[in-house]
């Protein structure tokens, strides 16, 4: 379990940063336009060098590049805690995404390699809880340090950091002649679907999906908050509590393997997500938004472990899926922030926002059935 404090620390100072500097665009020296591009500047380097990297990686060069990623990224997000233009922002976050690129991709090869053949339902749920549970105490110690300044938050940023190399050193990697579950192909326990190789394309629309309707909220409710007079705490506790139960409800999805490439969970899970999106929508306000929210991470914590399974376990192309994987996060993130920031901008309605993430996962879930239904008697 420690191989995935790594993944944890990492996401951890993402969005520490990432929500420090979005809460802190709040007010009116910055339009919802520049929030936009500094929310999506992480995913448009995230997206290509994801990419390139899951071309070249291998299980001999992903901890060397695991290490560059880590140090890329700390230095980017120490700096952006201590600027407030636009334009240093902007291209700050630029430099992030790109070593986030380095570290997502790199840490999967890793984590595959490491597991023993058969592992790999377990090793998705470590990695789905870590990673998840990174997001969630990123956004409530920016929430609840954000009064003490940058310096305080850098500090944690940097150690963050350093605990993340330490781990990689320290750990004794898995022989490189010794079998894992990047060799192998995991079939489940009896009464699971077979591997269907469907199911690639339909988790690559998923996480497209998921990140569509989460990266606007991520980037958007945070300077709303600020603008309507909420604390930092207070505007991190709906997003804590969101990435808090896809925590949960991605590392109890190693007990459920049987659910795997079927179509009924596929489309009664991400039109519950929708409905948990309507419901903000609908009926605005700071309770409802603590609902729904931790409602829809029912949805994301399914759809994440999803997407990186299939991925995974298709063995001639592991790290190209993943490549591919992050690569959506990137595309699916970018055009739900510009799609929602255009969308509110025709009216004073923030809670537009909701509605068009809502229908938006309607129609990408009805993608991913009638990718499923193709060829099934």
């Amino acid at each position: 379990m420690t191989m995935y404090l790594g993944a944890l620390l990492m996401d951890l100072m993402c969005f520490l940063v990432f929500f420090a500097v979005l809460y802190g665009t709040g007010g009116p020296h910055m339009t919802d336009a520049q929030r936009a591009w500094i929310g999506a500047g992480m995913q448009i380097t995230y997206m290509p060098f994801s990419f390139i990297i899951g071309r070249v990686l291998t299980r001999r060069n992903a901890r060397a590049i695991l290490l560059v990623g880590t140090i890329g990224a700390t230095g980017a997000g120490v700096s952006a805690l201590f600027c407030e233009g636009f334009t240093a922002l902007f291209l700050l976050f630029l430099v992030f995404g790109m070593f986030g690129a380095f570290f997502f991709n790199s840490f999967q090869t890793v984590m595959r390699s490491e597991a023993p053949p058969g592992g790999l339902n377990e090793a998705v749920a470590n990695y789905t809880v870590a990673w998840s549970v990174g997001i969630a105490l990123g956004f409530l110690l920016s929430g609840s340090g954000y009064s003490l300044g940058p310096r305080a938050l850098a500090g944690m940023t940097v150690a963050a950091g350093i605990i993340i190399l330490m781990s990689v050193f320290l750990r004794r990697a898995r022989p490189h002649g010794e079998a894992s579950a990047d060799e192998h192909v995991e079939h489940g326990p009896e009464g699971s679907r077979p591997v269907d190789s469907r199911y690639v394309i339909i988790g690559w629309i998923m996480i497209f999906a998921a990140c569509f309707v989460q990266r606007p909220i991520q980037t958007f409710f945070p300077a709303w908050c600020k603008e309507q007079g909420v604390g930092p705490l207070s505007a991190a506790l709906p997003l804590f509590l969101m990435m808090l139960v896809q925590a949960g409800v991605g590392f109890g999805m190693k007990w459920l393997r049987p659910t795997l490439y079927r179509r009924t969970p596929v489309w009664a899970v991400q039109l519950g997500g929708a409905a948990a999106l309507a419901l903000a929508w609908r009926f605005p306000g700071y309770g409802i938004y603590l609902a729904a929210f931790s409602l829809a991470g029912i949805y994301l914590g399914f759809v994440f472990f999803c997407a990186v399974y299939y991925a995974s376990n298709d063995f001639a192309h592991r790290s190209r899926n993943v490549g591919v994987n992050e690569f959506m996060v990137g595309a699916g993130s970018l055009l739900g922030i510009f799609v929602c920031e255009t969308w509110t901008s025709y009216g004073s309605d923030k809670t537009l926002l909701y509605a068009a993430c809502a229908a938006a996962l309607v129609i990408f879930t009805a993608a991913q059935v009638v990718i499923a239904s193709i060829g099934r008697r």
